[in-house]
């Protein structure tokens, strides 16, 4: 999620990829580097649009490190696009709890905020949240609330020293505007996401 003015200016600056466009709608981006990988869809619907992205990388964190960093609700503010403040609002277990999410945009796009439903599961080969969007879990806040913000992160031991991440995000834009906007976001838009998720763990 960026905000207009930083969406036209993508327009200019591409990101250096290899490109790859499949029949289903999915598009895959890699990086020059080889170790990020983003794939993405975008579906128009009547009521809004839907952007599905999942991104792969890798970087110098250990399980417990990235375990520790993602279950504190508070840290999500740090990687999301304008997101203004992360909070737990409610906790059932230390691997269930409810996260708000308030996201500070400009003109013309309206404030937005989500509430989230987290499950964490730990074993010696993983660590994976999973975020699900629950609007009703807290009291209207004022502002235009998210319907579809779903995440999945799952993080996986390479060694001692290091770890895979994939970031799956599925979330239902109301901005009204063409296409190619939406796409001017992508790539780009999850692999700084991403990039400020490693840059938090390493």
């Amino acid at each position: 999620m960026k905000s207009f003015k930083t969406l036209m200016a993508l327009i200019a600056f591409a990101f250096a990829t290899t490109h790859v466009q499949a029949q289903d709608g999915w598009e895959t981006h890699t990086a020059k580097d080889g170790i990020t990988t983003v794939k993405s869809r975008v579906q128009k619907t009547k009521d809004f649009t839907r952007i599905d992205y999942t991104v792969t990388s890798k970087g110098n964190f250990t399980l417990k490190e990235a375990d520790e960093f993602f279950k504190n609700s508070a840290n999500h503010k740090k990687f999301w696009e304008n997101c203004e403040k992360s909070e737990e609002f409610k906790k059932i277990s230390e691997n269930d709890w409810y996260t708000y999410l308030y996201f500070n945009y400009s003109w013309p796009m309206s404030d937005v905020d989500c509430a989230q439903h987290f499950t964490r599961t730990v074993t010696s080969e993983k660590v994976v949240f999973k975020a699900t969007t629950t609007p009703n879990a807290i009291e209207d806040r004022g502002v235009d609330r998210s319907h579809l913000f779903d995440v999945i992160i799952t993080v996986t031991p390479i060694d001692d020293a290091s770890s895979n991440i994939t970031l799956e995000v599925s979330f239902g834009s109301t901005v009204s505007g063409p296409k190619w906007m939406i796409n001017a976001w992508l790539p780009d838009g999850p692999k700084e996401i991403m990039e400020r998720i490693i840059g938090e763990l390493e």
